[in-house]
């Protein structure tokens, strides 16, 4: 890992955005979460092996809260109107699994947002020239970056879980 030096500090830091807000979650979220991944193991498929999220359905729209304030902080951001892409994914490190790679969302969306749940979190954000951030979030921070940003979840102990959310951009 190369350090950062100061200017490609300011750099990334000028491409991330940050708020918190423990207000956007539904109550018993987390718990309901861990139990479907208990009961599930989806880490132990191979899509989940090579991906390290997994799809949360919000059919009840129970999540929009935390997509409308998204959105609304990336167009203030950005300027510019938000297409939405209301899909919600789950990256979550536990004792049984701990894989981390790093990537980025140029194939899904034009901004990326991460929602960190638990305390504690970790994220490394890479420079185009390779030097390496370590961040750490709050409980209940979103942070919101462009979607070309590599980036990888590092998990320490217990277990970790944020929400990964995506927008477009209208020209």
């Amino acid at each position: 890992m190369v350090p950062c030096d100061h200017s490609t500090w300011i750099y990334i830091l000028y491409m991330i955005s940050s708020f918190v807000n423990d207000k956007l979650l539904p109550t018993g979220f987390e718990k309901e979460v861990m139990n479907m991944w208990e009961t599930e193991k989806p880490y132990t498929t191979e899509w989940y092996e090579k991906n390290s999220n997994i799809e949360i359905k919000d059919h009840q729209l129970q999540l929009q809260p935390l997509y409308n304030f998204f959105c609304e902080k990336v167009k203030a951001i950005y300027n510019k109107e938000v297409i939405p892409i209301q899909r919600y994914w789950a990256c979550i490190h536990t004792n049984e699994f701990t894989s981390n790679n790093w990537h980025n969302h140029l194939h899904s969306s034009d901004v990326n947002g991460v929602y960190y749940i638990t305390k504690d979190c970790e994220i490394h954000l890479k420079s185009e020239s390779n030097e390496i951030m370590i961040y750490h979030p709050k409980q209940y921070e979103l942070i919101i970056f462009p979607s070309w940003v590599d980036h990888m979840p590092v998990y320490k102990e217990g277990h970790r879980m944020s929400l990964n959310i995506e927008c477009n951009l209208k020209d």
